[in-house]
């Protein structure tokens, strides 16, 4: 159904608006709306509820409002984003201010730099190294801070602002330049050799040349040689504590299979999740913000029960699985941008990991969730 919003004008130019996205410029909007808050020029109507007659009457309005001055009481000003400059220029290890302030209320915002989620309320709690809040958050409510500018910093950063769950006044990006860093410098020809070292976050190079140029694209990092040979060579300390659930009384016990080389999942880490099926033999964890903001490094693996039949594991240009063995963490029909690979029967020997996406609850956007640990690298590894 619908409603009627007729404003009567006074030779002025009326457009309609719902939490800043432009309906009509006409007097008169036919619109199958919901209850909520809608404005012209110079006239506000809260519309707290309507019933239709859509069926019986399809091509008649069941009701009609008129949009008077008088409504203006009823509604807050809708707001605006309040722009700084679109081109900010930092020096290396410069503190970069990125400003963000709204006009209106607001229920939350968030910052997006290359698919990557930064949520103000999380920002406010500390949880992202490197990023901090404003001092001084008039007028800029949404701003965070860069501690040290890198190259990884340098592109569009995007502030978005929601409002009763929808966009709010469009957006507002910022492109950032870090003087000084040119990405062509941290390449070179590293050729092909294989002269594996093991890098301090945990991932082995093929080379030293190539961690070398990693290192350099990840400043932030501190990546270093930590000994000569491949990251797997070295045992990780694997155990079988439990995996603790914020707000509940149960437990997920992630468990190592010592025959099978079972990597464990980070050992504790709270966080809260979503059970999709029975975790005692069909596992599907759709994770909640809170794992993927509070514990980024937690691994993602699969598992597989073999009993003598090839599987097919599911890469972006082949089907998902053939059996129902495929066990992952996230939802098997949202993962997107994956490649899992498979060598032969020995599934539960040979299965790796190179990328995966998760998606949460919050707002099913990607997130990048990078195995760094001991007890997964090898991951990694068999991928390559």
């Amino acid at each position: 159904g619908g409603v009627w919003l007729n404003a009567q004008g006074n030779g002025e130019k009326l457009v309609w608006q719902q939490y800043g996205t432009e309906i009509s410029t006409t007097n008169r909007l036919w619109w199958p709306i919901l209850p909520g808050k809608w404005y012209s020029k110079n006239h506000c109507l809260l519309l707290l509820s309507y019933r239709s007659n859509w069926r019986s009457h399809p091509n008649k309005p069941y009701i009609t409002y008129p949009c008077s001055i008088s409504h203006r009481t009823l509604c807050e000003d809708p707001g605006n984003l309040q722009f700084n400059p679109k081109d900010v220029f930092v020096s290396p290890q410069e503190k970069v201010h990125l400003y963000c302030g709204i006009g209106g209320d607001y229920s939350y915002c968030i910052w997006e730099k290359d698919s990557n989620i930064i949520k103000i309320e999380d920002v406010n709690r500390g949880l992202y190294r490197g990023i901090s809040r404003p001092e001084n958050t008039s007028n800029n409510q949404c701003g965070i801070v860069l501690d040290q500018a890198s190259i990884e910093d340098q592109g569009i950063w995007t502030c978005k602002v929601y409002r009763n769950g929808k966009i709010f006044m469009g957006n507002k990006k910022v492109t950032l330049t870090v003087n000084g860093i040119l990405a062509p410098d941290c390449y070179s020809e590293c050729g092909i050799k294989h002269d594996w070292v093991c890098g301090s976050d945990g991932n082995s190079y093929q080379n030293p040349c190539q961690l070398t140029a990693y290192a350099c694209e990840h400043p932030k990092e501190n990546i270093t040689i930590k000994h000569d040979t491949r990251c797997e060579n070295i045992k990780g300390e694997c155990t079988n504590e439990p995996f603790q659930i914020k707000g509940s009384n149960e437990t997920f016990v992630i468990f190592l299979d010592k025959k099978r080389n079972w990597p464990n999942a980070r050992n504790k880490c709270e966080a809260e999740f979503m059970r999709t099926a029975h975790p005692s033999n069909e596992v599907a964890i759709k994770l909640r913000k809170h794992l993927l903001e509070s514990c980024g490094d937690f691994p993602v693996w699969l598992d597989a029960r073999s009993n003598g039949t090839n599987f097919v594991w599911q890469d972006t240009k082949t089907e998902l699985n053939r059996k129902d063995e495929l066990w992952l963490i996230g939802d098997p029909t949202s993962i997107f941008d994956q490649n899992w690979h498979y060598l032969d029967e020995r599934i539960n020997i040979h299965h790796c990991l190179n990328l995966a996406v998760l998606f949460d609850d919050w707002s099913m956007r990607p997130r990048r969730v990078y195995a760094s640990s001991q007890c997964s690298v090898h991951f990694y590894t068999l991928c390559e």
